[in-house]
């Protein structure tokens, strides 16, 4: 399931960082996304399942090629309850696969434009849980290289993100 802010944003992030009338703008979309996610989990509850959700962020201002907008979007996923215990360490166990490093939620918070992928969940204790990941400094490297060749050849860049990750 996609949860999508009807306002164009291209990360959660960047909505934070708004002022003035946008920022009461995306802070009324951002209330709205959390009612949205509460309502989902207690559906989710009744069928004995927790909710995952995340945000893949690709970067930069939004544009991802200098031809498409990204717009940012929430994926949730439910999770059968019994593997609540797992759910970190599948992530973390990805991330490592697709070689993207574990962040302090706060660490990149002041930042608009690095690549993120956000997870939250339900922890062991029942308190959400989340984590924050970014492309390593060679992930990014060979992003880069491929975007060059991509310009040279006038191919589509490369995905810094695999889209089914977190799936």
């Amino acid at each position: 399931m996609l949860i999508v802010p009807i306002g164009h944003y291209p990360s959660t992030r960047q909505m934070q960082m708004l002022t003035g009338e946008e920022a009461t703008t995306a802070q009324s979309a951002l209330a709205e996304i959390a009612q949205i996610k509460s309502r989902i989990a207690a559906v989710y509850e009744e069928r004995k399942e927790v909710m995952v959700c995340f945000e893949v962020f690709g970067g930069g201002a939004g544009v991802v090629d200098g031809n498409r907008l990204q717009h940012m979007h929430v994926q949730v996923v439910p999770v059968p309850a019994e593997l609540r215990s797992k759910i970190e360490e599948v992530f973390e166990e990805e991330c490592r696969r697709e070689d993207l490093e574990a962040v302090e939620e706060e660490q990149p918070s002041d930042d608009a434009v690095t690549p993120y992928c956000r997870v939250e969940f339900p922890g062991d204790d029942g308190k959400t849980r989340v984590l924050v990941f970014s492309p390593s400094a060679a992930k990014m490297d060979a992003w880069r290289q491929g975007c060059a060749e991509a310009a040279e050849t006038g191919r589509r860049p490369p995905r810094l993100f695999n889209l089914q990750f977190g799936r």
